[in-house]
């Protein structure tokens, strides 16, 4: 009787409380990456346009895109370019606008440009993988692009509109849980004299996948 009574107290102590094993163990635990996420981009880029073949002009832009992912590997998204134009153009008389453009130049523009405006609007699908708190990326956008010049009087002349197809490579490092930091680079299919680099930088909705928590 005595031994049956000391059992059940033995056993009545062992399932207590545990104190050196209460949340300890996630401290060591890295979580598998999320099969899907969204996060938003924002880059400043610099680069170079060819409105009219023989007219290369520097661009300054700003660009937004919300990304979602698909799975692990692709994701879709969509991009806004907004930004200026500067640089020097040839005279109307040697220029010869493209077949997708909406408008010529005339011999009322003036012979230099001073400069314009950019504007772009496109959707993307990409593919990315990770390596520790590294992301390479492809990326495939297409859209529309709309180009304003203006005169060296700073009037605006000549207008430029037409499809545009991008290919973008891009390499992103995980600076914190929630925000990616890296370099862009994209070329014009169309015209490989397109081209633009810059910095992004990405505002994710879920935590690095790989890191702890």
């Amino acid at each position: 009787m005595i031994g049956g009574v000391a059992a059940a107290d033995d056993i009545t102590f062992s399932n207590g409380p545990q104190e050196p094993v209460e949340f300890n163990v996630d401290q060591n635990v890295i979580h598998p990456q999320h099969e899907t996420g969204s996060w938003l981009d924002v880059g400043f880029l610099y680069g170079r346009v060819e409105p009219v073949p023989g007219a290369s002009l520097s661009t300054e832009f700003v660009r937004f895109g919300p990304r979602a992912s698909l799975n692990r590997f692709l994701y879709v998204g969509a991009e806004v370019d907004i930004g200026h134009l500067t640089g020097s153009a040839p005279a109307p008389t040697d220029l010869t606008a493209r077949a997708d453009a909406s408008s010529a130049m005339t011999e009322a523009a003036a012979s230099v440009a001073g400069g314009g405006t950019l504007a772009a609007g496109k959707a993307l699908i990409g593919m990315h993988l990770m390596a520790g708190p590294l992301s390479g990326a492809a990326e495939f956008s297409a859209g529309v692009r709309d180009y304003m010049t203006r005169d060296a009087l700073g009037q605006f002349g000549q207008g430029y509109f037409g499809a545009v197809y991008e290919l973008h490579g891009r390499l992103d490092l995980w600076a914190t849980r929630s925000l990616t930091v890296g370099a862009l680079a994209s070329v014009d299919l169309e015209d490989r004299n397109d081209v633009s680099l810059g910095v992004v930088v990405g505002f994710h909705f879920l935590p690095y996948d790989g890191q702890r928590r």
